[in-house]
């Protein structure tokens, strides 16, 4: 499962190309609050920027959970002490997912 945002369409543009590539692709009710400094880096570089999530825990870790809901509290993100990733397929999966963005915007160049 990826969870997607962004801005200036880039967003629908990526969002169409991961479900073309074959991911599940779900939007967040709301915009998560971080500490990452990725839009200052877009917005320096004027460019069009997304920053998505993807799938890395266990699948049984989101059962029962609103497919466009909360966060399960079994599911630590990237920055807990808790955070442990499955290997495999989540690299795979993360290689596959970026090559299917990439790939859609390196076709309009």
């Amino acid at each position: 499962m990826l969870s997607v945002q962004g801005s200036n369409g880039a967003t629908e543009r990526v969002f169409q190309a991961l479900g073309a590539g074959g991911a599940q692709v779900h939007t967040l009710r709301s915009p998560l609050s971080g500490s990452e400094d990725f839009g200052l880096l877009a917005t320096a570089a004027e460019c069009p920027s997304v920053f998505w999530f993807f799938g890395g825990t266990e699948p049984s870790s989101w059962e029962g959970a609103d497919p466009a809901g909360e966060q399960p509290p079994t599911v630590h993100g990237n920055h807990s002490p808790f955070f442990a990733p499955v290997a495999d397929p989540a690299l795979c999966n993360g290689v596959t997912h970026l090559l299917d963005a990439a790939a859609e915007w390196l076709d309009s160049v």
